[in-house]
C-alpha cells in the first residue's frame, strides 16, 4: 500500500503518500489535533490533486456543481473512486451520471474517456479482480457492469426505487455455502425472526425508530482501545514498520513483483489529516461457526495473504448490492434475476448506507437507522436475519462496515464512534460489551472502511456521499495489531 487516493465534495481527487504519512512526516497543529484523541499527531502527506472534471456533452443540459472558488471549471463531487492496482489509471463517478477514466502516472488526471449510461450521480464503483471490467451503482437504482476494453455496458442489474449505495463481489473461500434463493411473496421477502443478539438484546417494540444521533453519549461507558498498556505512540514502532515496508512483510505476491500495493478507497468529502492509531484484536483458538480464523498469526500481525492463494480473492460473477431503501439482492452475472432478495422487515427502517460480506462469504452484514447491523446467512435465505448487533442508545445510524480477514472481526461505523465487534459465538461469555471502541473519530458520517489485504492498516473516511448527516471530513489511518490470548 504506497498511495491513498481520495475524492472530496469539492469536486477534486487527491494523492497522499502513505509511508510518508504514518511515519510522521509532517505533524498536526495544535488546532488540527483539538478535535481528536492524542494518539492522533501526524497529518498526511499530500503529493498532488485534480479536479474531478464533469465533460461538457453538446446538446444536453448541465446539472453542475460549480465551487465559488473556480471561475471556468465545472467540477463534480467525488462520491466514488476505483484504482488500478498499480495507480496507473483510476475511475472517479459524476454527479451527472458519467464515469471519468483518469491517467495517473503518465499525465496526471487526464481524462481519456467519459463512460455514460447513468442518469444520476455514480455512488459505487467497484473494479473486478483483472480489472477489465467494472461494477458501477448510482442513485438511480440501477447498476451496470463495464467492459473497460471497450468502454460499453455489458448488462443491466435493474434495483428498486432506492439509490445503490454499496456493491461488492463475494469473497472466494474454501468454506463456501450455496446460495439459498430467497422467494418474493407480492414484492416482499419473507418473514423473518428477531435474531439472536449479541450480547445486548435486539430490543422490541421501537426497532422502526432511527437511533439519535448523540456524540455528547457516545464513550462514556464503554471500553476503549487504547490498550491497558498506555502505550498508544508509534515510538518504537516506526522502525518496525520501516524494517517491515523494507522487506515486504505480509505482503501478496503481486506487491512483492510490483514493490508496491495502492490504496484504494472513495469518499463523499475533503481531506483533511490522517495519522496511524493501533487497533488490538484478540486472537483465540475459538471462532464462531462457519468463519475462518485465517490460520497463525505473523509477526504479531493479522495473517497476510497467503502465496498459494488463488489469484482472486473474490468471485467476479457473484455480487452483493443494496440500496438506500434497505433493500439487499445477490446477483450471479449469469442469471437473469437476483439470486436472492432482502427487504427490510417489520419494525426496520427502510434505510441502508452500507454492506458487506463476511470473509468466508457466507454471512452478510447490513448497516441499520436504527442503530443497528443485521448478519444474513447465505445458507439459511437472506429473507431472516440469523443475529442483530444493536448498538448503545444515541449511537446514531451505522453508515459503514467491513470485516477483518481473520474471519472473526467486524468493524462498523456509526455516528458517534466506530466499534470493533467479535463475532466468534463464545464473544458475551468473556464480556458483557460484546464491542471495543475505536479511538479517532467522535460525531459525523462515516462514508467508508477499508482494511488491506494483509490485515495490517485500517482507513477510515468520514464524508456522507452526497446523502444527509453531518461529517467532520476527515480520514484517519490505523495499525491493526493482534494480541495473543
Amino acid at each position: 500500500m504506497r498511495w491513498v487516493f481520495t475524492g472530496g465534495s469539492d469536486g477534486y481527487i487527491r494523492r497522499f503518500d502513505w509511508f510518508g504519512s504514518i511515519n510522521g512526516k509532517v505533524p498536526l497543529t495544535v488546532a488540527q489535533r483539538h478535535p481528536f484523541v492524542d494518539s492522533v499527531t501526524r497529518a498526511g502527506v499530500l503529493l498532488s490533486y485534480w479536479e474531478n472534471e464533469e465533460p461538457i456533452v453538446a446538446g444536453k443540459p448541465q446539472v453542475l456543481h460549480v465551487p465559488e472558488t473556480t471561475d471556468d471549471l465545472k467540477l463534480s463531487p467525488v462520491y466514488s473512486l476505483a484504482v488500478q492496482n498499480q495507480s496507473l489509471w483510476l475511475l472517479s463517478g459524476l454527479e451527472s451520471g458519467g464515469i471519468n477514466l483518469q491517467s495517473v502516472r503518465h499525465d496526471e488526471g487526464k481524462i481519456i474517456t467519459t463512460l455514460r449510461k447513468h442518469n444520476s450521480a455514480v455512488s459505487v464503483l467497484t473494479l473486478a479482480n483483472d480489472e477489465k471490467s467494472v461494477l458501477s451503482g448510482s442513485w438511480d437504482g440501477i447498476v451496470y457492469d463495464w467492459d473497460l476494453n471497450t468502454g460499453q455496458a455489458r448488462r443491466e442489474f435493474p434495483s428498486s426505487s432506492g439509490q445503490i449505495s454499496s456493491v461488492a463481489f463475494r469473497p472466494i473461500s474454501t468454506e463456501w455455502q450455496d446460495i439459498r434463493n430467497t422467494a418474493l411473496i407480492n414484492g416482499v421477502s419473507g418473514g423473518r425472526d428477531k435474531g439472536l443478539s449479541n450480547g445486548v438484546g435486539a430490543g422490541d417494540g421501537d426497532g422502526d425508530e432511527d437511533a439519535p444521533g448523540s456524540p455528547a453519549e457516545s464513550t462514556g461507558s464503554f471500553d476503549s482501545l487504547f490498550g491497558d498498556n498506555g502505550d498508544m505512540g508509534m515510538g518504537g514502532e516506526e522502525d518496525e514498520m520501516s524494517r517491515a515496508i523494507t522487506n515486504g512483510l505480509g505482503s501478496d505476491s503481486a506487491s512483492l513483483e510490483n514493490g508496491r500495493e495502492d490504496q484504494k478507497t472513495s469518499n463523499g468529502d475533503t481531506i483533511m489529516t490522517d495519522d496511524v492509531t493501533r487497533i488490538h484484536t484478540n486472537e483465540t483458538s475459538g471462532t464462531r461457526s462457519g468463519s475462518t480464523n485465517g490460520g497463525l498469526e505473523t509477526n504479531g500481525f493479522l495473517p497476510a495473504t497467503s502465496t498459494n492463494d488463488p489469484p482472486s480473492s473474490t468471485d467476479q460473477n457473484v455480487f452483493l448490492a443494496s440500496s438506500m431503501d434497505g433493500t439487499l439482492r445477490i446477483w450471479d452475472i449469469r442469471e437473469p434475476n437476483p439470486v436472492a432478495v432482502s427487504m427490510p422487515s417489520k419494525g426496520v427502517p427502510p434505510w441502508c448506507m452500507n454492506s458487506c460480506w463476511s470473509t468466508n462469504g457466507n454471512f452478510i452484514y447490513a448497516g441499520r437507522r436504527n442503530g443497528t447491523v443485521e448478519e444474513f446467512s447465505v445458507q439459511k435465505g437472506i429473507g431472516e436475519t440469523t443475529r442483530t448487533m444493536k448498538f448503545p442508545l444515541g449511537s446514531g445510524p451505522v453508515s459503514a462496515l467491513t470485516a477483518l480477514p481473520n474471519g472473526r472481526h467486524l468493524i462498523c461505523a456509526s455516528f458517534d464512534n466506530l466499534r470493533l465487534y467479535d463475532l466468534s459465538e463464545n464473544a458475551s461469555k468473556h464480556s458483557t460489551v460484546p464491542f471495543y471502541i475505536i479511538p479517532g473519530h467522535h460525531g459525523g458520517v462515516i462514508s467508508s472502511l477499508y482494511v488491506d489485504a494483509t490485515g495490517q492498516y485500517l482507513i477510515s473516511i468520514a464524508g456522507n456521499r452526497g446523502w444527509e448527516g453531518v461529517t467532520t471530513e476527515v480520514l484517519l489511518g490505523y495499525e491493526i495489531v493482534s494480541v495473543l490470548s
